[in-house]
């Protein structure tokens, strides 16, 4: 498959354009294909965090084998993220088992007294 392609598949799974770069735009929170990479030739993919640091870096030589990985590696983050959407969400603690504190304005926390 090549990025033409890729785009289509990603499409279908419904992963968000904000995840990824196809084009080479280098955003931070992305995974990036790109071509070049300091290597002439080479495919590399990899992510960028809010900082800006590369991780995860991989080259490959063919387009095909790149745009191959990069799918599945965005296919497995979706699930992921779907796994974690659908976990419920737990029911608040009654309220007899509720604490409440304050932070003074040292940072310490003060616990109410016992009753």
């Amino acid at each position: 498959m090549n990025r033409q392609e890729l785009q289509i598949k990603l499409d279908e799974l419904n992963i968000p354009k904000s995840w990824y770069s196809l084009d080479g735009e280098v955003m931070p929170n992305k995974t990036i294909l790109q071509k070049g990479g300091g290597k002439q030739g080479l495919w590399v993919i990899y992510g960028i965090d809010e900082r800006g640091n590369k991780s995860d870096f991989k080259e490959f030589y063919y387009e095909e084998e790149a745009c191959e990985y990069f799918y599945q590696r965005m296919k497995k983050s979706k699930e992921r993220t779907d796994r974690i959407n659908k976990m419920p969400v737990s029911d608040p603690l009654p309220k007899e088992e509720q604490r409440t504190f304050t932070v003074s304005e040292n940072g310490e926390i003060e616990m109410p007294r016992e009753r």
